[in-house]
């Protein structure tokens, strides 16, 4: 744990020499805990669909058993691809990634978009993360393309800043607000960001393992902004452009980067893949 007078946070449980090439999205990926969240060994069924070739109806059976009667927290990582949120009340959601639900639940796109509309607008565009609010009482099962899916818990006054092309879901509890990062204009992506703030759980998407990074004074660090999923609030990251007659012609990426000064202490987590964001709708 590191502590600063201002905030408390801690580094997710990751692997930071992890190294692999883009995901193979055939293998089995085991679900990544962030924060105080943590995977008991007996919450991971004896039996899985990852473990076996050829399954009987007998063993399927069993797996959902196991998992229906599995103590859970109301954000649960069902696999490392697919959350299970218990809906109690109204929670956002990202529009688009609803694979399954149970109980009487209600999907208001209009209330979500709206929300996060007004607070694109006094930035003057209507471009941004496309929620939806989740209403009602059940069990929803989310999941977007694939990809791996972290969870961080905040606790009060905890904030963290993610990029909103990799925002899933988070809980009602938190408060939330949209950032434009300036100087980001002649960037495809990383230019809108959503900071949440606890106390709540808020669930984002990697391609890849995710490694974190550390931010601290004398330890500045710069990154692709398409390769850059989440970092503490109170750091205050800034675009840097380093643009040649060749590159200009033949851009690569490392043209543009995302430069955190190290003049506050802090993390930054990156995916080892270069995200190119899906353009969204007007809201």
């Amino acid at each position: 744990d590191h502590n600063t007078e201002t905030t408390h946070w801690e580094l997710p449980r990751m692997n930071p020499l992890v190294n692999e090439p883009p995901p193979s999205f055939d293998e089995a990926v085991q679900p990544s805990y962030m924060g105080n969240i943590s995977l008991k060994k007996e919450e991971i069924p004896h039996e899985s669909f990852s473990n076996h070739r050829i399954l009987s109806t007998a063993i399927i059976k069993d797996i959902a058993l196991q998992e229906e009667h599995q103590a859970k927290e109301k954000y649960h990582l069902q696999s490392g691809r697919c959350l299970e949120i218990k809906i109690e009340g109204g929670e956002y959601v990202r529009t688009g990634t609803m694979k399954g639900y149970r109980g009487d639940l209600h999907f208001d796109k209009k209330s979500g978009a709206k929300s996060f509309g007004k607070k694109l607008m006094k930035l003057g565009t209507g471009e941004g993360p496309s929620m939806m609010q989740v209403k009602g009482k059940g069990i929803l099962w989310v999941a977007d393309q694939r990809k791996n899916i972290q969870l961080v818990r905040l606790e009060k006054d905890e904030k963290i800043s993610v990029n909103g092309n990799d925002l899933l879901a988070f809980e009602a509890t938190t408060d939330w607000d949209i950032k434009f990062m300036k100087g980001g204009s002649m960037l495809a992506g990383g230019l809108f960001n959503v900071v949440i703030s606890g106390p709540g759980v808020v669930a984002f998407t990697t391609i890849g393992e995710p490694i974190t990074l550390l931010v601290a004074p004398g330890k500045g660090l710069a990154t692709d902004p398409q390769a850059t999923v989440c970092w503490s609030a109170n750091l205050a990251p800034r675009f840097r452009t380093d643009i040649t007659l060749k590159s200009f012609f033949r851009p690569t990426g490392e043209e543009f980067q995302m430069v955190f000064d190290g003049d506050k202490e802090g993390f930054v987590i990156i995916q080892p893949y270069e995200e190119r964001p899906i353009p969204q709708s007007r809201h």
